[in-house]
Order: structure tokens, then sequence, then C-alpha cells
């Protein structure tokens, strides 16, 4: 696998695991709820919320020229039964990029929004 698409693969696999990490963060509920909550549940209640990642995109215009960026699907996907919307690039710092003279952040955070529930997912 050429090193381009293990650095795309990775990146990827760096979103999903935030996503997985912000979904850990939400408090679990001990209790389960009881048969007429659920039934009394409404569909936009069952809808997950995403998590806006916009500002922590990296401005690398690569993302969207042509070569190997190509390859990762962009805009609304599934992975995993977690949806996702891919509109841009997250690089995060390793080996693999310092080896390649690259110099990346560390790590990527955000700051949850009041107005999102604790179930928030992306």
């Amino acid at each position: 696998m050429p090193k381009v698409l293990k650095t795309a693969v990775f990146i990827l696999l760096v979103v999903a695991g935030i996503a997985l990490i912000q979904k850990l963060k939400s408090p679990v509920s001990v209790v389960p709820p009881s048969p007429v909550a659920k039934t009394a549940a409404s569909a936009s209640e069952q809808r997950p919320n995403p998590v806006e990642l916009a500002t922590l995109y990296d401005n690398d215009s690569s993302f969207d020229s042509p070569g190997c960026w190509e390859v990762v699907p962009r805009g609304l996907q599934t992975l995993g039964n977690i949806p996702f919307r891919i509109e841009g690039l997250i690089q995060l710092w390793g080996k693999g990029p310092a080896g390649m003279g690259r110099n990346y952040r560390e790590s990527a955070s955000l700051t949850r929004s009041p107005n999102l529930r604790s179930r928030a997912l992306i």
C-alpha cells in the first residue's frame, strides 16, 4: 500500500477515533429507560447530532486537488454504522509525516457546544 494511501487511511481512522472518544465521553445512564419511554420518543430525538469539525480542518489544497486524496470518500458516509460528513482534512503529527519532513499538530480537540445534547455523534 503506498505511503500516501496509508496516510489517508490513518487520517480517516483518527477522525473516527475522535468521534468514538466524543461518544464515550458522554454520560451513560445505568437505569435503562422504560418501554413506555422508548415508544414515546420521537424520531427527531433518536437522530444523532452532528459534531462540527470544520474548525479543525487543515487548509491543505492537496485535499481538493487531483491525486491520492481522490480515493477518500466525500460528503455523507456511514462507516461502522456511524454517520460521517467528510468535507475536509485533519492532519496530525506522527512518525510517517515527521519522516517526510512534515510538521503537523499533535492533537485536535473540540469544545462542546451547550446547544448539543450529551449523546452527540459525528
